[in-house]
C-alpha cells in the first residue's frame, strides 16, 4: 500500500505565505472599512456625527436617515428606471455583441482581420463627447429613455474578449452542425452560447455593473428628472447634497413630533442615500462571482 507523505514547507514558504495572508488583510480591510464607515454614518444621529471622530460604530444609533429617503417617493421612479434599464440594456447587449463576436470568429467570412482591426482602432480612438451628442440630436434620442438603451448595445471591449472564447469552439463541430442539417441561428443558440456561456455571464456582469452605475448618461442627456435613474441621483446628492424632498421629509418628521430632537443632517443623508443605492448591485455581484472569475480563466486560455 502507497503511502503519501507531505512535505513539511520551509521557513521560507511559510513566510511568503504569512505576507500573502497580510496582504489580503490589508486589501480587504481598504475596501471594506469605508463601506462600512458609510453604514454607520447612515445609522448615526447627524447631529452626533457633527462632532468629528472616526468611529466604527453607531454612537447615537437611529432609522430618521432611512425614513427621510424613503419618505422621497421619487426614489422608487429612479429605482424603477435603473432596473428597467439594467433588464432591457443588459440582454440585448449581450445579444449585439455575441452574435458579432461570434460572425467575426469564423474563418469563413471574408475581410474578417481587417473588421476585427477596425474594432481594435474604435476601442482607443473615438470622435469625442460633441459629435456623440450632436448624433442623439439628429436621432432625436435626447430626453428619451432610449437614450440608455440604443446607443450602448454594442462595446468594441466587450468583443474582442468574447472573441478569444468564440475562437476555442472546434470548427469540426460547426461543420458537423451544418451537415446535420442547422442553420446559422441554431448553431448560434444550440452550441455556441451553451460553450460560452462563462465568458457571456462575465461580460454579463460587467454590463450589469456599469448600467446601475453609470450616472453619466442621465445627466447629460437627460432633462427631465422624472427619467433619471438612481445612479444620476446619487451622483447629484453627493454634488448638490440632499434633495429637496428628502430636506423636506425630514423637516416634516421634527414638525410632527415636536419632542423629537434634530437627528438628521446632510452627511447623514448622504450617508444613506449613498448605501441605498449601491446595495442592491452589491448583494447580487457575490452570487455571480463564481461565473466571473470562470469566465476570466477561460477568457485567459489560447488556442
Amino acid at each position: 500500500m502507497t503511502r503519501f507523505r507531505f512535505r513539511k514547507a520551509s521557513v521560507g514558504e511559510r513566510l511568503v505565505r504569512i505576507i500573502n495572508y497580510l496582504m489580503l488583510l490589508v486589501f480587504a480591510a481598504a475596501v471594506l472599512l469605508p463601506f462600512w464607515y458609510i453604514t454607520v454614518i447612515s445609522l448615526n444621529e447627524g447631529i452626533d456625527f457633527a462632532r468629528g471622530g472616526v468611529y466604527l460604530w453607531p454612537r447615537a444609533f437611529t432609522w430618521d436617515n432611512y425614513r427621510a429617503v424613503f419618505s422621497d417617493l421619487s426614489i422608487l421612479n429612479y429605482f424603477k428606471n435603473s432596473m428597467l434599464r439594467l433588464l432591457l440594456l443588459t440582454p440585448l447587449h449581450l445579444l449585439v455583441t455575441t452574435m458579432a463576436g461570434w460572425a467575426i470568429s469564423r474563418r469563413t467570412l471574408p475581410g474578417r482581420k481587417f473588421i476585427a482591426g477596425m474594432f481594435v482602432v474604435a476601442m482607443f480612438v473615438n470622435a469625442g463627447l460633441i459629435p456623440f451628442y450632436l448624433t442623439l440630436v439628429e436621432l432625436k434620442l435626447i430626453n428619451k429613455f432610449a437614450v440608455y438603451v440604443l446607443p450602448w448595445l454594442f462595446s468594441c471591449f466587450e468583443l474582442m474578449v468574447y472573441l478569444v472564447a468564440a475562437r476555442s469552439i472546434p470548427d469540426s463541430l460547426i461543420e458537423s452542425a451544418y451537415l446535420d442539417g442547422a442553420n446559422d441561428l441554431r448553431i448560434y443558440f444550440k452550441i455556441v452560447v451553451p460553450l460560452t456561456a462563462a465568458t457571456i455571464a462575465t461580460l454579463g456582469l460587467f454590463n450589469a455593473v456599469w448600467a446601475w452605475g453609470d450616472w453619466f448618461t442621465g445627466t447629460f442627456y437627460i432633462r427631465s428628472h422624472e427619467k433619471w435613474t438612481i445612479a444620476t441621483y446619487l451622483q447629484m446628492v453627493l454634488q448638490r447634497g440632499a434633495s429637496h424632498n428628502v430636506r423636506s421629509a425630514a423637516e416634516a418628521m421634527l414638525a410632527a413630533d415636536q419632542t423629537k430632537r434634530i437627528t438628521i443632517n446632510e452627511a447623514s443623508l448622504r450617508a444613506a442615500t449613498l448605501l441605498v443605492t449601491i446595495l442592491p448591485i452589491t448583494l447580487i455581484y457575490p452570487f455571480l462571482q463564481k461565473y466571473f472569475i470562470h469566465g476570466v480563466m477561460v477568457g485567459s486560455l489560447k488556442e
